[in-house]
């Protein structure tokens, strides 16, 4: 088959899409597809709109001759992939969300809508009106336990992408605050490229996500391959897949996230968040992902 891959971020860009983007990529090319990956390049620079109209004459060349278009994200290049491929009467699928009416316009018209968590189709459904029918769930990567390495000191990892509903002002007040300080933790954020990053997981003491809302964060199922315990958002998808080993927190109580913060910190506490965190098994493959993509994809025909 012919893919096309339309995505906004891609390695050496941090994020699930660019991680998402490049290991599907991999396993189809090793099956024998013919593979395409069209990211952004300096439409990043441009305005809402333009970008859209600039990226989807991109994705026009690209999807001619394309069997199947799979677009990682909903509004940045889910919109203009729906569009493109009315024109070509081309498969979609997708995930991910944004931007109410084109968003929904895209929704509406895509062939087929996947979803990595029910949590996320359970919010998308009403709110644009999509048909349940075509809707389908392809859970995250979930790899298989990584060497990691113990701590020199209390420091909290956090990714950074700087999007407002990552809510890291709130974060990084409660770790300046003198409670926090006062028992010697640290907050790092860090941009790295993902290697890089991962390294840096398998050093360091404890992973946070306290973000707005977050569906099925990789950082955070990073941090469980490297055995490292977390604190991470009840606003989340992942909720009853970690309930059994994750620190929720409230993202809008600032109280919430230093006691949780606090609680970490104390040896005996992280201790037994460590060992829980390293009883857990569940992995889920990119081939098993590709797999169930593909079997979707051949439902559509």
């Amino acid at each position: 088959m012919k893919i096309l891959i339309a995505t906004g971020i891609y390695p050496p860009d941090i994020g699930g899409p660019a991680q998402y983007a490049k290991n599907i990529e991999t396993v189809w090319r090793n099956q024998g597809h013919t593979v395409k990956v069209l990211s952004f390049l300096f439409e990043r620079k441009l305005p809402t709109g333009i970008r859209h109209i600039w990226y989807g004459s991109r994705l026009l060349f690209q999807m001619i001759g394309s069997d199947m278009v799979i677009a990682l994200d909903t509004f940045s290049a889910g919109v203009p992939a729906v569009f493109m491929a009315k024109i070509l009467r081309r498969k979609l699928s997708r995930k991910e969300r944004m931007i109410f009416r084109l968003t929904r316009y895209m929704l509406t018209h895509a062939d087929g809508i996947v979803f990595s968590t029910a949590w996320q189709r359970n919010i998308f459904i009403p709110a644009y009106g999509i048909d349940s029918k075509k809707t389908h769930i392809v859970e995250n990567y979930y790899g298989k336990k990584e060497e990691s390495f113990n701590p020199v000191r209390k420091n909290f990892i956090a990714g950074t992408r700087l999007l407002k509903w990552k809510n890291l002002d709130r974060v990084r007040e409660v770790f300046a605050s003198e409670d926090v300080k006062r028992a010697g933790v640290v907050f790092e954020e860090n941009s790295e490229k993902f290697e890089k990053f991962m390294d840096r997981i398998s050093n360091c003491y404890a992973v946070v996500l306290a973000s707005l809302g977050d569906i099925s964060p990789n950082m955070i199922l990073d941090a469980i391959r490297y055995n490292k315990p977390f604190i991470l958002t009840k606003e989340t998808g992942l909720y009853e897949r970690l309930k059994g080993i994750a620190i929720f927190v409230d993202p809008e109580n600032d109280n919430d996230i230093k006691e949780k913060i606090l609680f970490l910190a104390d040896d005996k506490n992280y201790q037994a968040s460590a060992d829980k965190v390293a009883t857990f098994s569940f992995t889920h493959s990119w081939l098993e992902i590709c797999d169930e993509l593909m079997k979707i994809y051949k439902n559509l025909l």
